[in-house]
């Protein structure tokens, strides 16, 4: 079999009635970001495209910034209930106006920009020049937006199959060896999965197959889902595959628990964006259907916590896509750490001048920790890391070479 099933319900994309605007997002190779903009403009016209346009809020701590710096260039000093009337009045005010670079609103043929926001100079190199003034999110429910998102994960799989000659459609899903691996945190190399957060998650939850590593990257990548909530479910006993990770299965799960087909998913869409925290009327109504349909408190109350949760087919492109780097990191390690280096660090940056991993902090992220941590990782596997040859080398590429990695030529 494929294993290609992965019980994603319709009605995440559409809606329960079919009336929602689905929202789409395009991993694409970062190298083609551009190039995949430059042919949505000419496919739906340059007049019926424009990047979606943000507007920036004045945030807690930048707010409290602002007011100490007033108090230190006027001596002026605020009393306690002065300084949180200021604060609470600036809080929330727009600071900035930004673009989402790989955000592109798409607008009917019948339809003008000057129907529903003016338009303004998108500050940013990609070949769509113009932005809404007005944030997105006003109208996201009601135009479609398409989210070409530059990856390095696409680049990196392109590399594998030039490297190996082997077709990522050759992957084996089931292979055991891969859940070992995540089991026991040996993720460097593979994307996303390789920070410090994630290897701590992998240790804690043991996964065991494809569908625990969706759930993982759901709890990683929701907002209010895993610290002081699933965290401490698991410690309390709970398995994996009883905590409410994705939006969709939420939807499943309840009306596993007895409720109806459109209470599950309103009160699903309701943990995604975070409404089942506020002690709304409407909110409690719906917990307090839950609790008549007997769901239990314990996950109740976790759903109460949620601030965001992402789609499940976001997350398991990405574990498909961490699962086939698994794949070749065990068979293809020397080909693998080479692509991880080309997208990474591409010509060679940064090139650390020391070789010690011990002077950098446990929770330091730095490109250089995780570029020296790759070197030190392949020569403890006999992988040397060879110096760049102008007749050897790539521009700009790391090439695995009879069992090491040469470096590129621009460095």
């Amino acid at each position: 079999m494929k294993s290609d099933g992965h019980n994603i319900p319709f009605e995440t994309l559409m809606g329960y009635y079919g009336n929602k605007t689905p929202d789409l997002a395009l991993n694409v190779p970062a190298s083609k970001q551009y190039s995949e903009l430059a042919f949505m403009q000419e496919l739906f016209g340059t007049d019926k495209v424009a990047h979606a346009g943000t507007i920036a809020t004045l945030r807690e701590k930048l707010a409290e910034g602002y007011i100490s710096d007033y108090e230190v260039k006027t001596g002026d000093h605020f009393t306690k209930e002065r300084r949180s009337y200021i604060y609470e009045k600036i809080c929330g005010v727009k600071w900035q106006d930004r673009i989402c670079p790989g955000s592109v609103i798409v607008l009917p043929q019948e339809m003008t920009f000057e129907d529903i926001t003016p338009l303004k100079e998108a500050q940013s190199p990609s070949p769509i020049k113009k932005a809404t003034h007005f944030d997105y999110h006003s109208v996201h429910d009601t135009i479609i937006k398409l989210d070409a998102l530059g990856h390095p994960v696409p680049d990196m799989l392109k590399l594998l199959e030039e490297f190996t000659g082997v077709s990522i459609q050759n992957v084996v899903w089931n292979d055991p060896e891969m859940y070992a691996l995540f089991s026991r945190a040996d993720t460097l190399g593979i994307w996303e999965f390789d920070t410090d957060f994630m290897k701590d998650m992998l240790l804690k939850l043991k996964p065991k197959s494809f569908h625990d590593l969706v759930q993982i990257w759901g709890l990683s990548y929701g907002t209010g889902i895993w610290i002081d909530n699933c965290d401490q479910l698991l410690y309390d006993g709970h398995l994996l595959s009883e905590l409410p990770a994705l939006r969709d299965d939420i939807f499943l799960q309840l009306m596993q628990y007895g409720l109806e087909k459109s209470s599950s998913f309103r009160i699903a869409e309701c943990v995604r964006k975070g409404a089942l925290c506020h002690n709304a009327n409407w909110t409690l109504e719906l917990v307090e259907r839950m609790r008549n349909n007997n769901v239990p408190e314990w996950y109740i109350q976790s759903l109460r916590k949620v601030r965001y949760l992402s789609p499940k087919a976001h997350e398991t492109a990405y574990a498909m896509n961490a699962v086939r780097m698994a794949w070749y990191k065990i068979y293809y390690p020397t080909e693998l750490y080479a692509a991880y280096l080309s997208c990474c660090f591409p010509g060679g940056e940064p090139i650390v001048r020391i070789n010690d991993l011990s002077i950098f902090p446990e929770d330091d992220q730095s490109d250089n920790r995780y570029f020296l941590e790759v070197i030190d990782t392949c020569s403890q596997q006999g992988i040397q890391l060879l110096k760049p040859d102008s007749e050897k080398s790539h521009c700009v590429n790391y090439l695995p070479e009879r069992g090491n990695i040469r470096m590129p030529a621009v460095t």
